[in-house]
C-alpha cells in the first residue's frame, strides 16, 4: 500500500512512504519544482542525505524519531507509525513577519524560542491551533500535545548550536511526530524543506537570503548547505 504526505512548509516538496515490512516503510523523497528531473533527482538525494544525518545525530542525544537506517542515495527505511496530525513549528529568530507585526529588528534573536501549532487535515492544509482547540475538539490527548511540544523545542536545542558551529543560524524549524508502540516519535523530514536557515559570515553578519533555496541555482544552494553541515562531505 502506498501512501504520498505533502509537506506543506516552505517549498512544494512530497515523499512517498511504502510498506517495507510489518513494522517499517520505505521513506523515498521527490523533489517536485520547475527544474530539470536530473536536477530534482539530485536534490531528492541530498534531502535524504540531510535528513539521515540529522536524525542520526538527534539518536546520539536520546531524542526518540522514526529513522532506522539509509537504504539508498533518496530512500530512508523509517518505523511506520501512526501519524499525528500536529505540527510543530518553533521560531529562534525574529523574522521579517514579526518584524512587520510586532514593530521589531529583523535578525535579532528571540528571548525564548516561540512555538505555533498547526493542525494538519486529511487535505493537508495546515489551520493554526492552540491548547484550547485541542482540548475543545478532543484532537489528541492535551497530555500528547504538551508532551510534542516539548519534544520540538528539546530537538531546537540540541539542532540550533550545531547549526552555530558551522556558521549557519537556523531561524526556524518545523516537526511532525507519530505514534509507535505507544510511543511519541520526531517523523516526517529534517531538512532545508522543513527549516529555515539564515547564513552567518566571517564578520558575523547576517544574509537572510543567501539559502532560500529557490531559483536556478536552488540545487547548489542544497548542496553547498550538505557541505557546511556534514563534515566531509
Amino acid at each position: 500500500m502506498k501512501k504520498e504526505q505533502k509537506i506543506d512548509t516552505f517549498q512544494e516538496n512530497t515523499f512517498v512512504l511504502k510498506e517495507h515490512s510489518d513494522s517499517s516503510v520505505v521513506q523515498t523523497f521527490v523533489h517536485r519544482s520547475k527544474i530539470p528531473k536530473s536536477k530534482a533527482d539530485q536534490i531528492s538525494a541530498l534531502r535524504a542525505e540531510i535528513s539521515a544525518y540529522l536524525f542520526d545525530y538527534l539518536s546520539k542525544y536520546q531524542i526518540p524519531t522514526h529513522y532506522i537506517k539509509k537504504l539508498s542515495k533518496n530512500q530512508l527505511n523509517v518505523l511506520k507509525t501512526q501519524a499525528i496530525p500536529v505540527i510543530v513549528r518553533i521560531y529562534n529568530f525574529i523574522n521579517s513577519i514579526f518584524k512587520i507585526n510586532f514593530m521589531v529588528q529583523e535578525g535579532a534573536p528571540l528571548m525564548f524560542p516561540v512555538i505555533e501549532n498547526y493542525y494538519l487535515n486529511p487535505e493537508f492544509h495546515k489551520i493554526i491551533i492552540n491548547e484550547t482547540h485541542i482540548a475543545g475538539l478532543n484532537i489528541i490527548p492535551l497530555e500528547d500535545f504538551r508532551s510534542i511540544n516539548k519534544l520540538a523545542l528539546k530537538v531546537n536545542a540540541l539542532l540550533r548550536p550545531l547549526f552555530e558551529r558551522r556558521n549557519l543560524i537556523l531561524s526556524e524549524i518545523e516537526l511532525e511526530c507519530g505514534r509507535f508502540k505507544n510511543k511519541i516519535l520526531v517523523c516526517g523530514e529534517l531538512s532545508p524543506v522543513t527549516f529555515k536557515v539564515w547564513n552567518k559570515s566571517a564578520k558575523n553578519k547576517i544574509d537572510f537570503d543567501y539559502f532560500n533555496f529557490q531559483g536556478d541555482n536552488v540545487y547548489e544552494q542544497y548542496n553547498e548547505f550538505k557541505k557546511r553541515l556534514i563534515p566531509g562531505s
